[in-house]
């Protein structure tokens, strides 16, 4: 497990489940006074024996935060109930290290993955967002594209 924080100092988990094939991250906020719950995650598998595979990575907008109930008949209590966007916060980029960081770990060459209409069209600024994050990004039309980097 691994502690990260936001923009704003905020601090999140991220909890790595390892599998044969790869590897997931979740990323959860990290409050005693918020139910757990992922706001994050991170999908990859193993491409070749030399390349990751970055299979899907999303940081979600629609978060609905569930407060804890404490004191005395805090069992009657309705939860307090909040939707966050966690978007922009730079947890993404802070996911996206520990994806790489894992795959230098393992002894790994490359990362790569894709980006696809849907994605494109929910954020045309992504190509942008993996080049400023070390990607070399190769767009074969215009909303769909690969992503690569040389470890």
């Amino acid at each position: 497990m691994e502690v990260i924080a936001d923009k704003n100092g905020e601090t999140y988990r991220i909890e790595r489940f390892d599998r044969q094939t790869g590897a997931d991250f979740k990323a959860f906020l990290n409050s005693t006074k918020v139910q757990k719950v992922a706001i994050g995650y991170a999908n990859c598998c193993f491409e070749s024996n030399r390349t990751l595979l970055l299979a899907d990575l999303k940081i979600r907008e629609d978060v609905i935060l569930v407060y804890r109930r404490t004191g005395l008949f805090a069992e009657f209590k309705t939860p307090k109930r909040q939707k966050r966007n966690f978007q922009h916060l730079g947890i993404g980029t802070e996911l996206l290290k520990c994806v790489i960081h894992f795959a230098k770990a393992k002894g790994l060459e490359k990362v790569v993955g894709k980006i696809v209409d849907g994605d494109y069209s929910k954020n045309p600024r992504l190509p942008r967002w993996y080049e400023q994050r070390g990607f070399v990004v190769t767009m074969e039309s215009a909303t769909r594209g690969q992503i690569s980097m040389t470890l």
